[in-house]
């Protein structure tokens, strides 16, 4: 009988070590698919920050796109405004010219009146016909000053 205990106690012994080793083995398993569930949650978490990073990424681009046209519609408008603002200078700039051409004009028109006047006040009629001889003096002295004027 002691060999037949002795093959007994063989046998729990290695039944007790397969034992041991499967749950040795079921251990690290455990830990293997404890680690991997956490790598999986991680993942996981990663693609979801990365599918709402890219959500955004496509918010923003249609963004610029949406803000390029608006400043392209913009600069075109402003473009506009400084040929119209350009144009406006120029019409401005030839009407102030113009009224104080008018405006010269205007005051050598009065002079000219002015001096007609005087020289039909210095003129005497002779026998029906002007003196011009009376004028004739009151034009020569007016003729540096037209050359001035």
């Amino acid at each position: 009988m002691t060999q037949h205990r002795s093959y007994i106690d063989y046998l729990i012994f290695r039944y007790t070590k397969a034992l041991d080793s499967i749950k040795a083995l079921r251990k690290d398993r455990v830990a293997e698919l404890k680690a991997e569930k956490e790598r999986l949650e991680s993942l996981s978490r990663e693609k979801q920050h990365a599918d709402k990073l890219r959500g955004r990424i496509a918010d923003l681009a249609s963004t610029i796109a949406t803000k390029e046209i608006d400043y392209e519609q913009t600069k075109k408008e402003y473009d506009d405004l400084v040929k119209s603002n350009a144009q406006f200078y120029d019409y401005s700039t030839k009407f102030r010219e113009m009224y104080l051409k008018i405006e010269n004009l205007v005051e050598r028109k009065e002079h000219y009146e002015k001096e007609l006047e005087e020289a039909k006040e210095d003129t005497q009629e002779v026998d029906g016909e002007p003196n011009f001889v009376l004028g004739l003096d009151t034009f020569m002295n007016s003729i540096p000053q037209l050359r001035d004027g």
